[in-house]
């Protein structure tokens, strides 16, 4: 089964709302999104400038997908992240010595750049009226900040009263 067939079939079942997609890079994983036919909100973060910038023109025109120049973490806060040749293996950590045997040059560090952070739970309270929350479906894909996006969510559902009466 290719990830596709995977996530068409994932999303006949849970029937998602809106989608997370937490680490956005350029947009990739939400045109699959419509590709497979989901026609819900995308509500894409993507911290790094440049690669935003293709994020926001890949979600342009299409008025269900939302995308944000912001990190998700468990705390609010500026950071600074390492851009890499490779923009999907941009990353708050440093570099592994794995990272370097495996992915070489891809991995090299271009620049540094100091990025806004926040809780997934803070920006809840801001944009819950935006999209539809009550049956979100999340995607992380952070090069390592996982743990810290997945803690700075625990709370979310609180900061996200059920969004079905504010809908556009």
């Amino acid at each position: 089964m290719t990830l596709a067939e995977h996530l068409s079939e994932l999303f006949e079942r849970l029937q998602p709302q809106c989608v997370l997609d937490v680490g956005a890079n350029e947009g990739q994983y939400g045109r699959q999104l419509r590709e497979i036919g989901y026609a819900g909100w995308i509500v894409s973060f993507e911290p790094v400038t440049d690669v935003f910038r293709s994020l926001d023109a890949a979600a342009d025109g299409d008025s269900r997908w939302l995308t944000f120049q912001l990190a998700l973490g468990n705390k609010t806060e500026a950071r600074e992240i390492a851009v890499t040749a490779e923009s999907q293996l941009s990353s708050f950590f440093h570099r592994s010595r794995y990272s370097t045997e495996k992915l070489g040059e891809q991995g090299d560090v271009v620049h540094y750049e100091e990025v806004e952070v926040d809780t997934l739970a803070s920006w809840c309270r801001r944009y819950a009226c935006e999209v539809p929350l009550d049956s979100p479906f999340l995607k992380v894909d952070t090069q390592g900040f996982d743990k810290e996006v997945l803690l700075g969510s625990a709370s979310w559902s609180a900061a996200c009263p059920d969004s079905s009466s504010k809908r556009r």
